[in-house]
């Protein structure tokens, strides 16, 4: 059924070593997805403190 089930997903994008200012740069990249009609966004976050990291 349309607009039922979705999927999310975090993944920590840390590897890119972005920096801003000099400063590193955590962060992570967060997808959802609706299964049914495959629509999809994307956000990326700040990665919180004391996440555990892959």
């Amino acid at each position: 059924m349309p607009g039922r089930l979705g999927q999310s997903d975090f993944t920590h994008r840390n590897e890119l070593e972005i920096t801003i200012g000099g400063q590193s740069f955590p962060h992570m990249l967060y997808h959802f997805v609706l299964t049914y009609s495959n629509w999809a966004a994307r956000r990326w976050s700040i990665a919180w403190t004391g996440c555990r990291q892959r």
